[in-house]
């Protein structure tokens, strides 16, 4: 092999590694439950993923005076 086919093909052997293939990117979710609504306005989840994000908010404390 000729040593500038060769250059070239180390050239396009670097070229090629830094691509990567995507196949499908992940759906990202944010699922937001508030313990202060009532249970008929919480959202209804079927199966969570890594690529969900669940934020609750609790109810405040009850204090007695």
């Amino acid at each position: 092999m000729n040593s500038k086919y060769y250059r070239e093909y180390l050239t396009q052997v670097h070229r090629l590694n830094g691509i990567e293939m995507v196949v499908a990117p992940p759906d990202l979710r944010m699922i937001v439950i508030d313990h202060n609504k009532p249970d008929d306005e919480l959202p209804v989840v079927d199966k969570l993923t890594q690529w969900d994000l669940v934020l609750e908010i609790e109810k405040p404390p009850i204090h007695s005076i």
